[in-house]
Protein backbone atom coordinates (compact mmCIF):
# COMPACT_ATOMS: atom_id res chain seq x y z
CA UNK A 1 0.00 0.00 0.00
CA UNK A 2 1.45 3.34 -1.04
CA UNK A 3 0.62 6.72 0.46
CA UNK A 4 -0.97 8.88 -2.19
CA UNK A 5 1.33 11.83 -2.86
CA UNK A 6 -0.69 13.69 -5.44
CA UNK A 7 -4.37 14.34 -6.13
CA UNK A 8 -6.10 12.76 -9.10
CA UNK A 9 -6.25 14.98 -12.18
CA UNK A 10 -9.62 15.87 -13.81
CA UNK A 11 -8.86 13.40 -16.60
CA UNK A 12 -8.38 10.52 -14.19
CA UNK A 13 -4.63 10.20 -14.68
CA UNK A 14 -2.55 10.04 -11.53
CA UNK A 15 -0.17 12.94 -11.05
CA UNK A 16 3.47 11.95 -10.45
CA UNK A 17 4.29 10.81 -6.88
CA UNK A 18 7.44 12.09 -5.26
CA UNK A 19 10.40 9.86 -4.53
CA UNK A 20 10.84 6.35 -5.91
CA UNK A 21 7.09 5.91 -6.62
CA UNK A 22 7.00 8.54 -9.40
CA UNK A 23 7.79 6.09 -12.26
CA UNK A 24 5.13 3.70 -10.97
CA UNK A 25 2.46 6.37 -10.89
CA UNK A 26 3.41 7.73 -14.33
CA UNK A 27 3.17 4.37 -16.08
CA UNK A 28 0.31 2.73 -14.16
CA UNK A 29 -3.19 2.44 -15.59
CA UNK A 30 -6.41 2.98 -13.64
CA UNK A 31 -6.68 -0.77 -13.10
CA UNK A 32 -3.18 -0.93 -11.55
CA UNK A 33 -3.55 1.95 -9.06
CA UNK A 34 -6.62 1.74 -6.87
CA UNK A 35 -7.64 4.01 -3.96
CA UNK A 36 -7.91 2.56 -0.47
CA UNK A 37 -9.19 4.04 2.81
CA UNK A 38 -8.13 7.58 3.64
CA UNK A 39 -5.23 8.68 1.46
CA UNK A 40 -3.87 5.21 0.81
CA UNK A 41 -3.46 3.67 -2.64
CA UNK A 42 -2.71 0.11 -3.74
CA UNK A 43 -0.49 -0.62 -6.74
CA UNK A 44 -0.82 -3.98 -8.49
CA UNK A 45 1.42 -5.74 -10.99
CA UNK A 46 0.05 -5.50 -14.52
CA UNK A 47 -1.25 -8.74 -16.00
CA UNK A 48 -1.09 -10.71 -12.75
CA UNK A 49 -3.98 -11.99 -10.62
CA UNK A 50 -4.80 -9.70 -7.72
CA UNK A 51 -4.63 -12.43 -5.11
CA UNK A 52 -2.67 -10.69 -2.38
CA UNK A 53 -3.46 -11.65 1.20
CA UNK A 54 -4.99 -8.88 3.32
CA UNK A 55 -2.85 -9.33 6.42
CA UNK A 56 -5.11 -6.99 8.42
CA UNK A 57 -8.31 -8.88 7.63
CA UNK A 58 -10.30 -9.97 10.71
CA UNK A 59 -11.54 -13.06 8.86
CA UNK A 60 -10.11 -16.30 10.27
CA UNK A 61 -10.12 -18.68 7.30
CA UNK A 62 -7.79 -21.32 8.75
CA UNK A 63 -8.79 -24.79 10.02
CA UNK A 64 -9.08 -25.52 13.73
CA UNK A 65 -6.53 -28.32 13.55
CA UNK A 66 -3.91 -25.85 12.28
CA UNK A 67 -4.63 -23.57 15.25
CA UNK A 68 -4.43 -26.53 17.64
CA UNK A 69 -1.00 -27.44 16.28
CA UNK A 70 0.11 -23.81 16.45
CA UNK A 71 -1.02 -23.46 20.08
CA UNK A 72 0.77 -26.68 21.03
CA UNK A 73 3.96 -25.53 19.31
CA UNK A 74 4.11 -22.09 20.91
CA UNK A 75 3.26 -23.46 24.36
CA UNK A 76 6.18 -25.89 24.06
CA UNK A 77 8.82 -23.23 23.34
CA UNK A 78 11.61 -22.80 25.85
CA UNK A 79 12.93 -19.52 27.23
CA UNK A 80 15.67 -19.26 24.58
CA UNK A 81 13.36 -19.56 21.59
CA UNK A 82 10.00 -18.17 22.65
CA UNK A 83 10.81 -14.49 21.93
CA UNK A 84 10.01 -13.70 18.30
CA UNK A 85 10.39 -10.38 16.45
CA UNK A 86 7.64 -7.97 17.45
CA UNK A 87 6.81 -6.99 13.87
CA UNK A 88 4.25 -9.09 12.04
CA UNK A 89 6.37 -9.43 8.88
CA UNK A 90 9.64 -10.21 10.69
CA UNK A 91 7.87 -12.72 12.93
CA UNK A 92 6.38 -14.48 9.91
CA UNK A 93 9.81 -14.71 8.29
CA UNK A 94 11.29 -16.40 11.38
CA UNK A 95 8.40 -18.85 11.60
CA UNK A 96 8.75 -19.79 7.93
CA UNK A 97 12.49 -20.34 8.39
CA UNK A 98 11.68 -22.94 11.07
CA UNK A 99 9.76 -25.03 8.50
CA UNK A 100 6.90 -25.76 10.87
CA UNK A 101 4.53 -28.53 9.69
CA UNK A 102 1.36 -26.54 10.40
CA UNK A 103 2.63 -23.75 8.10
CA UNK A 104 3.63 -26.04 5.26
CA UNK A 105 2.51 -24.72 1.88
CA UNK A 106 1.62 -21.29 3.23
CA UNK A 107 2.86 -18.12 1.54
CA UNK A 108 4.63 -15.38 3.46
CA UNK A 109 1.49 -13.26 3.19
CA UNK A 110 -0.62 -16.04 4.70
CA UNK A 111 1.81 -16.50 7.58
CA UNK A 112 1.71 -12.73 8.23
CA UNK A 113 -2.08 -13.00 8.43
CA UNK A 114 -1.87 -16.06 10.68
CA UNK A 115 0.35 -14.09 13.06
CA UNK A 116 -2.17 -11.25 13.03
CA UNK A 117 -5.10 -13.55 13.83
CA UNK A 118 -3.06 -15.40 16.47
CA UNK A 119 -2.57 -12.10 18.30
CA UNK A 120 -5.87 -10.32 17.72
CA UNK A 121 -8.38 -13.19 17.94
CA UNK A 122 -6.96 -16.58 18.88
CA UNK A 123 -4.89 -15.33 21.85
CA UNK A 124 -2.11 -17.72 20.93
CA UNK A 125 0.52 -14.98 20.67
CA UNK A 126 1.00 -11.71 22.52
CA UNK A 127 3.59 -9.05 23.25
CA UNK A 128 6.18 -8.66 25.96
CA UNK A 129 8.82 -5.92 25.98
CA UNK A 130 8.66 -5.45 22.22
CA UNK A 131 8.81 -9.15 21.33
CA UNK A 132 6.14 -11.56 20.17
CA UNK A 133 5.75 -14.37 22.71
CA UNK A 134 3.29 -17.18 23.54
CA UNK A 135 0.17 -15.57 24.97
CA UNK A 136 0.70 -17.16 28.38
CA UNK A 137 3.93 -15.15 28.70
CA UNK A 138 2.51 -11.91 27.29
CA UNK A 139 1.82 -8.68 29.14
CA UNK A 140 -1.90 -9.03 28.32
CA UNK A 141 -2.04 -12.39 30.10
CA UNK A 142 -0.10 -11.01 33.06
CA UNK A 143 -2.47 -8.04 33.30
CA UNK A 144 -5.52 -10.31 33.16
CA UNK A 145 -4.19 -12.34 36.07
CA UNK A 146 -3.38 -9.18 38.03
CA UNK A 147 -6.87 -7.83 37.35
CA UNK A 148 -8.46 -10.97 38.81
CA UNK A 149 -6.48 -10.49 42.02
CA UNK A 150 -6.70 -6.68 41.82
CA UNK A 151 -2.94 -6.32 42.04
CA UNK A 152 -0.66 -3.84 40.20
CA UNK A 153 1.44 -5.12 37.33
CA UNK A 154 4.51 -3.11 38.33
CA UNK A 155 5.59 0.13 39.97
CA UNK A 156 5.10 3.39 38.09
CA UNK A 157 7.52 4.57 35.43
CA UNK A 158 10.51 6.63 36.47
CA UNK A 159 11.69 4.34 39.26
CA UNK A 160 9.61 6.03 41.98
CA UNK A 161 6.81 4.33 43.84
CA UNK A 162 3.49 6.14 43.66
CA UNK A 163 0.42 5.50 45.70
CA UNK A 164 -2.26 3.59 43.80
CA UNK A 165 -5.48 5.48 43.16
CA UNK A 166 -8.64 4.13 44.80
CA UNK A 167 -12.00 4.14 43.04
CA UNK A 168 -12.98 7.31 44.89
CA UNK A 169 -9.75 9.08 43.93
CA UNK A 170 -9.90 7.84 40.35
CA UNK A 171 -13.38 9.27 39.87
CA UNK A 172 -12.62 12.63 41.51
CA UNK A 173 -9.27 13.12 39.77
CA UNK A 174 -10.59 12.19 36.34
CA UNK A 175 -13.53 14.59 36.77
CA UNK A 176 -11.12 17.39 37.72
CA UNK A 177 -8.80 16.61 34.77
CA UNK A 178 -11.65 16.71 32.29
CA UNK A 179 -13.16 19.85 33.85
CA UNK A 180 -9.82 21.64 33.53
CA UNK A 181 -9.86 20.88 29.78
CA UNK A 182 -13.36 22.29 29.31
CA UNK A 183 -13.60 25.41 27.15
CA UNK A 184 -16.48 27.63 25.98
CA UNK A 185 -19.05 25.44 27.67
CA UNK A 186 -17.93 22.31 25.84
CA UNK A 187 -17.13 19.08 27.73
CA UNK A 188 -13.47 18.59 28.53
CA UNK A 189 -11.49 15.89 26.73
CA UNK A 190 -8.05 14.29 26.91
CA UNK A 191 -6.44 11.58 24.83
CA UNK A 192 -6.61 8.13 26.35
CA UNK A 193 -2.82 7.80 26.21
CA UNK A 194 -2.39 10.87 28.45
CA UNK A 195 -4.70 9.85 31.30
CA UNK A 196 -2.13 7.98 33.39
CA UNK A 197 0.50 10.67 32.86
CA UNK A 198 -1.89 13.35 34.13
CA UNK A 199 -2.69 11.30 37.24
CA UNK A 200 1.04 11.09 37.99
CA UNK A 201 1.97 14.71 37.23
CA UNK A 202 -1.02 16.39 38.89
CA UNK A 203 -1.82 14.12 41.81
CA UNK A 204 1.19 11.87 42.36
CA UNK A 205 -1.11 8.87 41.89
CA UNK A 206 -0.75 5.77 39.78
CA UNK A 207 -3.98 4.85 37.98
CA UNK A 208 -3.70 1.06 37.81
CA UNK A 209 -6.44 -0.61 35.82
CA UNK A 210 -5.55 -4.03 37.22
CA UNK A 211 -5.91 -2.84 40.83
CA UNK A 212 -9.40 -1.66 39.91
CA UNK A 213 -10.26 -5.01 38.31
CA UNK A 214 -9.58 -4.47 34.59
CA UNK A 215 -6.80 -5.60 32.27
CA UNK A 216 -6.95 -2.54 29.97
CA UNK A 217 -7.30 1.18 30.65
CA UNK A 218 -10.01 1.44 27.99
CA UNK A 219 -12.09 -1.20 29.76
CA UNK A 220 -11.60 0.58 33.09
CA UNK A 221 -12.92 3.88 31.73
CA UNK A 222 -15.89 2.05 30.23
CA UNK A 223 -16.79 0.60 33.64
CA UNK A 224 -20.27 1.66 34.79
CA UNK A 225 -18.67 3.42 37.74
CA UNK A 226 -17.23 5.96 35.29
CA UNK A 227 -20.41 6.25 33.19
CA UNK A 228 -21.44 9.53 34.87
CA UNK A 229 -17.93 10.96 34.54
CA UNK A 230 -16.81 10.20 30.99
CA UNK A 231 -17.07 8.13 27.86
CA UNK A 232 -14.45 7.13 25.30
CA UNK A 233 -14.82 7.87 21.60
CA UNK A 234 -12.70 7.77 18.46
CA UNK A 235 -11.53 11.12 17.15
CA UNK A 236 -9.42 10.86 14.04
CA UNK A 237 -7.09 7.92 14.58
CA UNK A 238 -6.99 8.13 18.37
CA UNK A 239 -9.20 7.40 21.36
CA UNK A 240 -10.29 10.36 23.46
CA UNK A 241 -11.81 10.47 26.95
CA UNK A 242 -14.70 12.95 26.90
CA UNK A 243 -16.44 14.48 29.91
CA UNK A 244 -19.91 13.04 30.33
CA UNK A 245 -21.44 15.73 32.54
CA UNK A 246 -21.55 19.49 31.83
CA UNK A 247 -18.87 21.58 33.54
CA UNK A 248 -19.93 22.48 37.11
CA UNK A 249 -18.66 24.93 39.67
CA UNK A 250 -17.60 22.14 42.01
CA UNK A 251 -17.34 18.38 42.18
CA UNK A 252 -20.07 18.28 44.86
CA UNK A 253 -22.48 20.12 42.55
CA UNK A 254 -22.08 17.56 39.81
CA UNK A 255 -22.13 14.77 42.38
CA UNK A 256 -25.46 15.83 43.84
CA UNK A 257 -27.47 14.51 40.92
CA UNK A 258 -25.85 11.06 40.82
CA UNK A 259 -25.77 9.69 44.39
CA UNK A 260 -26.12 6.01 43.42
CA UNK A 261 -23.03 6.18 41.19
CA UNK A 262 -20.87 7.16 44.14
CA UNK A 263 -18.03 4.74 44.91
CA UNK A 264 -18.91 5.07 48.62
CA UNK A 265 -22.51 3.96 47.94
CA UNK A 266 -21.28 0.95 45.99
CA UNK A 267 -18.65 0.03 48.54
CA UNK A 268 -15.93 0.13 45.89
Amino acid sequence: VLRERAHQSPHGAAKPMSGNFAPVADSATDDEVQPEEGKEYSVFFAGRPQNFVDVSSPIDCYPDDMWAQAAEYFDSLGEDEMALPGGRYACAQVLMSRRLPFLAGRSLGEVCHIVQVAVSQRRILGYLEGSMVPFGRSVDCIKEQCAVWQQPVSVSKGGQDMRLATWEEARICLWEILSSESCDGLPGAVTLSNVKRLFRSRYGLELSETVLGHSRLLELLQDHRFSDICHVEMQGKGQVVVQEVPPCTSYAECWSGIPMASPWAMGA
